[in-house]
């Protein structure tokens, strides 16, 4: 009888090049981790040659921060990613894509773009982001189209900005989005202290997401990710259970629950790995 259980094979590698950011959203997670020692061009470079050794052609590997846009080098990165046979892929809020930065994505062999979006319209994104910057992220969503790139919209869930993240799914379309990754808001980092109470309760989070599923069945050519909630996986397998195509397809692609250290791992700005960005 072997003594270890079920062996996983990491498919997803969030590699957060730097903790520098253009922004102090309220609730970010990772303000705590700003500051410190990041690695070099040749070091990051080495990371990625390292990603590639481990988990082999197609794993995809994120470009997360902080924002990643503000280190020069990240078009070296994801270049070098894309040449030895790694997707990927962009994590950022979008304020500092313009045509250009864009088009050199593209070039650059990156191929999905995934921007922070909180609602369909700027009062509450900025409310939480800070002036100005929903125009500034919906434009970074329309030059990544334009480029040719596909395009995820990440909001984040909070219990003020819950009706307006449905909305965002007629924006997704508009946009031509691939789909919606949400986020449930946990008060971690600045936003123990700034957004303490944000927090969605249970009872009104899961009529929330028995919401988003019948969004989902109504709208199939946007998917819809829920992070870090197995309750919306349990939704998807009742619908399984009735057939529904729609319902197999993402379930198919949740069913796992939460990932860290089995399918996904994080790398953050020092080298250092854990199981989970968080």
């Amino acid at each position: 009888m072997p003594k270890w259980g079920k062996v996983y094979l990491v498919r997803r590698v969030i590699y957060n090049v730097t903790a520098k950011c253009n922004l102090h959203c309220r609730h970010c997670y990772a303000a705590e981790l700003q500051g410190g020692v990041e690695l070099s061009t040749d070091e990051a470079l080495g990371v990625v040659e390292e990603v590639a050794k481990c988990f082999g052609k197609d794993t995809k590997l994120i470009f997360s921060g902080g924002e990643p846009l503000l280190r020069e080098d990240v078009y070296d990165l994801i270049e070098h990613a894309s040449r030895l046979g790694l997707r990927a892929s962009l994590a950022t809020n979008g304020t500092l894509i313009t045509e250009q930065v864009a088009e050199k994505l593209r070039k650059s062999g990156l191929t999905e773009v995934s921007i922070s979006l909180d609602a369909a319209s700027p009062e509450i994104h900025d409310q939480i982001r800070g002036q100005g910057n929903f125009e500034k992220a919906l434009e970074g969503l329309k030059a990544c189209r334009r480029a040719g790139l596909e395009i995820l919209i990440d909001p984040c869930v909070f219990s003020f900005n819950v009706e307006q993240v449905l909305e965002l799914l007629g924006l997704a379309e508009e946009l031509g989005a691939k789909g919606l990754r949400i986020f449930h808001y946990i008060p971690m980092g600045r936003g123990k202290h700034e957004l303490p109470s944000a927090q969605l309760t249970t009872a009104k989070y899961s009529e929330w997401l028995q919401r988003l599923y019948n969004e989902q069945l109504r709208k199939p050519n946007i998917s819809i990710y829920v992070t870090q909630t197995p309750q919306y996986t349990l939704l998807l397998a009742k619908g399984v259970e009735t057939g529904s195509s729609i319902a197999s397809k993402m379930y198919e692609e949740l069913k796992p629950g939460c990932r860290a250290g089995t399918h996904t791992l994080s790398i953050k700005h020092n080298g250092d790995v854990t199981p989970c960005p968080l």
